[in-house]
C-alpha cells in the first residue's frame, strides 16, 4: 500500500496484468510491446529498466545470458502470520546438521521459515498445510490459517553477463540471483535501483552524456558478483549435513566466544564488505588528500546528526538532491553547498568518522545517491572535478569550473 500511494502521489503510470512481449530499439528511444486480456499495444520511452525478478523475460528476450551455477539442494519458503513467538532483532540461522533452517522476524506477527529439504522429501506433500504444520512445530506451534504462503525453490548463484543491452537496463534479481544465506538480494536490488535513477534522471534532463550510464554497470556489477559468490559460501556452511564437517564448523563457531570481537564480526556479519567504487564516477585521488580522507572516495558519505535553523536531522537532510560538497570549516562545523545554490554551515552534534578525518582544507564532492565521488584539496579542485565530470558536463558549470581554466 505504501508503495501504491507513492506512485499515485508522483503520477506514476501503473499498469496490471500486463506482460511485456520485446523491445524495438531506434536512435533515442526504445519501443516496449505490451499485451493484455484487451489486446496488445506500445509504448515508447527513452529508456526501459526491466525489474522483472529471477526469471526475467526481458534478460531472456534480449539473449543476456546469465553466468553461474544452480545449487543442488532445495528449499521450501514459508510466511506464517499472527506469530505469537517474540521477534528477535536479525534473521537465525539453525545450522543443526540435520534439517537445516532460516528464521526471519517480520513485523506485525509476521514470520519467514526457510527449510531444506531433504534428499527423502516428496515436493508437493512438503508443501501441503498438515506437513508445514509438523515442519514448524519445533518453533512454534501454528495452525493451517497461519499459513499464508509455501514455495518450493532452487536458489542460483548467478549474475548477468551484462547489465545493458541498447536501451534497456537490468535491475535487481534481473541482473543477479544469490541465496538468501547473506540477505543481500534485496540490498543489491535497492543498490541497483539508486545508482541507475539518478544516472538516467542526469541523461534525460541533458545534464550528462549517455555514456554516464554505462557506469551503471561498471560500478554495480562487481560488488554484486561479491555478494553472489559470499551467499553462496555462506550457504556451504549452513546447509552441510555432514557430520565431520558440522562438528568442525560448530567447533570453530564456539571457539570463536573465546575472543570476544571475533565472536561479534561473525554474529553481526561485519565480513559483508560495502560496495566501494574505484572506477566509473569517482576520480582519483591526490597525493596531498590525507589518506584517511582518501578512503572516502567511492563510498557512501557517512550520516552525523547536524544541527540547522530547522533543528536535529541528519547530513543527507542537507544535501540536497543533487550534487553537493562537503568540507570542514572548525571543530565541529561543515559548510555544505548543493552545487548551484549558497552553501550553509551545519553543527555536527554527535560526532562520527566524518568530522574526525575531514580537516581543514579538505572537500568531499558528493554525488546525488550519496557516494562520494572525489577528495581533493583548494589546488586539486579542477583536476578532480574535470575527472568526476568526464561524463557530466553540467557538473563543471554548477561548480564554476571550466574545461579552460
Amino acid at each position: 500500500d505504501v508503495l501504491l500511494e507513492g506512485a499515485q502521489e508522483r503520477d506514476i503510470d501503473l499498469r496490471f496484468n500486463t506482460e511485456a512481449t520485446g523491445f524495438q530499439h531506434a536512435p533515442g528511444l526504445v519501443t516496449t510491446h505490451l499485451r493484455t486480456a484487451e489486446g496488445t499495444s506500445e509504448l515508447r520511452t527513452p529508456w526501459v529498466l526491466a525489474c522483472d525478478g529471477g526469471k526475467s523475460p526481458s534478460r531472456e528476450r534480449l539473449g543476456i545470458p546469465l553466468e553461474g551455477s544452480t545449487q543442488e539442494e532445495k528449499w521450501i519458503v514459508l510466511d506464517i502470520v499472527d506469530s505469537k513467538v517474540t521477534p528477535e532483532m536479525f534473521a537465525d540461522f539453525h545450522c543443526n546438521g540435520t534439517r537445516p533452517v532460516v528464521i526471519v522476524p517480520g513485523v506485525k506477527g509476521r514470520r519467514r521459515y526457510e527449510f531444506m529439504l531433504l534428499p527423502e522429501d516428496d515436493e508437493a506433500t512438503i508443501a501441503e498445510p498438515a506437513s508445514i504444520v509438523e515442519l514448524v512445530r519445533p518453533y512454534e506451534e501454528v495452525s493451517t490459517e497461519q499459513i499464508r504462503r509455501a514455495a518450493v525453490y532452487t536458489a542460483h548463484q548467478r549474475i548477468a553477463g551484462e547489465y545493458r543491452r541498447g536501451r534497456v537496463l537490468l535491475v535487481g534479481d534481473a541482473a543477479h540471483l544469490m541465496p538468501p544465506f547473506a540477505g543481500q538480494a534485496l540490498n543489491a536490488g535497492m543498490r541497483d535501483a539508486a545508482n541507475v535513477a539518478w544516472k538516467i534522471a542526469s541523461v534525460l534532463r541533458g545534464e550528462a552524456l549517455e555514456t554516464l550510464v554505462d557506469t551503471y554497470e561498471v560500478e554495480r556489477r562487481p560488488h554484486a558478483k561479491q555478494m553472489v559468490d559470499l551467499s553462496h559460501r555462506i550457504g556451504q556452511v549452513v546447509m552441510s549435513t555432514s557430520p565431520v564437517v558440522t562438528t568442525i564448523r560448530d567447533v570453530a563457531l564456539s571457539a570463536s566466544g573465546i575472543v570476544p570481537p571475533l565472536k561479534k564480526y561473525l554474529a553481526e556479519m561485519r565480513f559483508l564488505s560495502q560496495p566501494h567504487y574505484s572506477d566509473g564516477v569517482v576520480a582519483p585521488v591526490a597525493k596531498d588528500v590525507p589518506k584517511p580522507v582518501a578512503e572516502f572516495v567511492g563510498r557512501p558519505i557517512p550520516q552525523p546528526v547536524v544541527t540547522t535553523a530547522d533543528g536535529e536531522v541528519r547530513l543527507d537532510r542537507v544535501l540536497g538532491t543533487g550534487w553537493a560538497a562537503v568540507a570542514a570549516v572548525g571543530p565541529d562545523q561543515l559548510r555544505v553547498t548543493p552545487l548551484g545554490r549558497d552553501g550553509a554551515l551545519v553543527t555536527v552534534t554527535r560526532r562520527d568518522d566524518l568530522l574526525k578525518e575531514l580537516g581543514p582544507g579538505v572537500t568531499l564532492l558528493v554525488r546525488p545517491d550519496r557516494y562520494v565521488a572525489a577528495a581533493y584539496t583548494g589546488a586539486g579542485q579542477r583536476e578532480a572535478l574535470r575527472r568526476a565530470a568526464r561524463d557530466i558536463p553540467a557538473l563543471l558549470e554548477w561548480s564554476g569550473t571550466t574545461t579552460t581554466d
